[in-house]
Order: structure tokens, then C-alpha cells, then sequence
């Protein structure tokens, strides 16, 4: 019995890796977003990583007039008054000092940030699981039991298809007939 649990555990480590790996495999392809992320400014000071410049035109070029943005960006760069903990601060501070048509290019980039980071968290709400498992019932469970009653959650389809059900519910019966209990069962 115990081959059997090893290979539907590791059939249910594929599936999640799996899954993760079609969920993120363009995730490099949104690296151009570096180009306003406030910690990476003091690297640039000289120059605009071309790679990110490629990225962005590859993925949105043409949204971009990239020489202007160019060289906004490089300006930005060496300004030390516009080196901020995020980009939504930098964003905030050109909407408060009306500079959206002098960054115009910039500008749509912080914008075009903003929503891909809006558009990407709502993804991570719904891979979450947590939020229909951590009841205030079972709020006090154990990390190993929280993580099984996940893993269920994330994996109800395998419970669909008829071999993998009365698989399941055969492994999941021998479990549970082993645990010493005052109450023997006794099945026809």
C-alpha cells in the first residue's frame, strides 16, 4: 500500500509543479517593468539596460516612442528627487507636479505597471486556496493538516474521473481503518 501513496503523492507534485510552470513560464518576459522599479535607478545612472528595452518592444512596442523613453528614463536616473521606495510613488509624485505630458513615455510605463501589478495579484487571490479552507472553525489546525486539506482543494478534479476516485477512496478507507479505534469496522 505504502508504493501506492508515494506515486499518487509525487502524480500530485507533478500536477502542482506542472501547473505552476504553465501559470508563470512568461513571467521573464515582464523583466522591462525594472525599467521604473525605484531600487534598480541607482544601477542605470549611465545608461537604460538595453535587454529591457527589447523586452518592451517585443511585448508593447508600439505603445512606445523608445528613443523618448530613453532618454526620460536616463533622466530619471540621475535625479535623485525622483529615486523613490516604488514606482506608485513616483507615479504620484509625476501626477502631483503635473509632469505627465514632459515623462509622457515614462508616464505610460508607471501606467502600464500599475495595471499588469492590479491584473497579476487578482491571479494569486484566486490560486489561493486558504481564504475557503481557514474557516474560523478550522482556523486552529496544524500547519501539515492546513497544507493536506489545500492540496485537496487545489486537486478536486482528480476526484472527477471514476479510476482515480475509487483509488483514492480505497487508499483514503486502508488509512483509515489502520488508526486503532473502539469501534471496529467491519465491511461486506
Amino acid at each position: 500500500m505504502r508504493h501506492n501513496y508515494g506515486r499518487l503523492f509525487f502524480e500530485v507534485i507533478d500536477n502542482v509543479s506542472g501547473m505552476l510552470q504553465e501559470r508563470f513560464h512568461d513571467l521573464k518576459d515582464f523583466a522591462f517593468l525594472d525599467l521604473v522599479n525605484p531600487y534598480c535607478f541607482i544601477h542605470w545612472k549611465n545608461s537604460v539596460p538595453a535587454d529591457k528595452l527589447e523586452l518592451l518592444e517585443r511585448r508593447y512596442g508600439p505603445l512606445f516612442k523608445l528613443s523618448l523613453l530613453k532618454q526620460q528614463l536616463l533622466f530619471i536616473y540621475r535625479d535623485s528627487g525622483f529615486h523613490k521606495a516604488t514606482s506608485k510613488e513616483l507615479l504620484d509624485d509625476i501626477n502631483n507636479l503635473n509632469l505627465e505630458t514632459c515623462f509622457s513615455e515614462v508616464y505610460k510605463l508607471l501606467l502600464l505597471n500599475a495595471t499588469i501589478a492590479i491584473s497579476s495579484s487578482s491571479v494569486e487571490r484566486s490560486l489561493s486556496c486558504l481564504k475557503r479552507i481557514k474557516t474560523c472553525l478550522r482556523n486552529r489546525k496544524e500547519q501539515d493538516r492546513l497544507g493536506c486539506l489545500c492540496r485537496i482543494s487545489v486537486h478536486k478534479d482528480i476526484l472527477k474521473e471514476p479510476e482515480n476516485r475509487s483509488l483514492l477512496h480505497s487508499l483514503i478507507l486502508d488509512k483509515f481503518i489502520k488508526k486503532p479505534r473502539r469501534l471496529h469496522f467491519v465491511f461486506k
